[in-house]
């Protein structure tokens, strides 16, 4: 019998939606499933102590400061590793498997011919709210925060999304088979214990945003693979991050999201974007440049006053491209 271990992160008070992911990872028949509390308040925390106590099953790393994202997947992963698993199945704290999704996460394993796949190959289950138009693979070479001016060009004329497609080969694909893609969230990421000595861990300094493109991309740089099984469905059943829909992808920059998450996500995307997909700083600078200056513009004519989102951004950009990664060491409103 394989053993697979479930391992999942929460935070703050969200107790009611973790069990619904627990319940359902053990009836779906993991070996265990492995919570890190990341400084969850304290009724969250006493709940999840008391569901431990009750479980044989259930394995808890108590951390009283909440080290982010990628800080809690490390350490999940670290016991993971400790108590002997063989695979390695990572789930946000509201991501719930629906029924079947381990034995088809299993099946698309097992129909994997290479011989080296422990070391090489990765699994990726279907999370169908978030990817229901597709899964977008990884973005165009030499591209700022995902910019790129050549997507507006091509986006002009009505033949801008074919040419998008064969030239860079990234755009949205609706999968209904198993599939490589190029990058990976964390939640649903399904992995055997001997790919870990060849990846790593998390990179915690990311703290929050981004960790999960870099720390699977390095599959694919080293070679290796991701697929997607779309057979294995998981659900995104806490809908609160949903935010209405901004005009434009600038206006949403501007409005919406708090200083913290702009801060973080612009910090880590510029910081893995020149240490993995720059190729051409030229390319690059060429689309910082057009990026910033179209977000001014936009800045003029929207109303209210975005003069410190913009501060925030631009100082992201500089910590991003000098690497200076870890928690912000100055007060971010959220």
């Amino acid at each position: 019998m394989r053993s697979v271990s479930a391992v999942t992160v929460t935070y703050g008070d969200r107790f009611y939606l973790l069990k619904q992911v627990i319940d359902s990872a053990l009836e779906e028949g993991v070996s265990q499933v492995i919570v890190v509390d990341n400084a969850s308040s304290d009724e969250s925390r006493e709940k999840l102590r008391e569901y431990e106590r009750a479980s044989g099953r259930i394995s808890v790393v108590y951390i009283d400061e909440n080290t982010g994202s990628a800080g809690g997947f490390k350490r999940g992963i670290e016991r993971a590793l400790e108590v002997g698993s063989e695979f390695i199945w990572l789930l946000d704290d509201d991501n719930v498997p629906l029924r079947g999704s381990l034995e088809n996460l299993m099946r698309c394993w097992d129909e994997i011919e290479d011989p080296n796949k422990e070391r090489t190959t990765a699994i990726l289950s279907f999370r169908f709210r978030r990817y229901k138009e597709g899964v977008k693979l990884l973005t165009r070479k030499n591209s700022f925060t995902d910019f790129h001016i050549l997507d507006i060009i091509y986006n002009i004329f009505s033949i801008g999304r074919f040419l998008r497609r064969i030239t860079s080969g990234d755009d949205f694909k609706k999968l209904d088979n198993p599939e490589e893609v190029s990058i990976a969230t964390y939640g649903g990421l399904f992995l055997h214990r001997d790919i870990i000595p060849i990846i790593g861990l998390p990179d915690e300094r990311f703290f929050l945003y981004e960790d999960d493109n870099e720390y699977t991309f390095r599959i694919t740089k080293k070679g290796g693979r991701i697929i997607l099984c779309p057979s294995s469905k998981v659900d995104d059943v806490d809908l609160s991050w949903r935010v209405d829909e901004e005009p434009s992808f600038f206006h949403a920059i501007l409005k919406s999201g708090g200083d913290f998450r702009n801060y973080y996500r612009f910090r880590n995307r510029v910081y893995f974007e020149r240490k993995d997909l720059v190729t051409s700083r030229f390319m690059y600078r060429i689309n910082r440049f057009f990026f910033l200056m179209i977000l001014y513009i936009f800045s003029i004519f929207i109303k209210g006053d975005h003069s410190e989102r913009i501060r925030i951004i631009r100082r992201a950009i500089r910590d991003g491209e000098n690497g200076r990664l870890g928690k912000a060491d100055f007060k971010l409103d959220p």
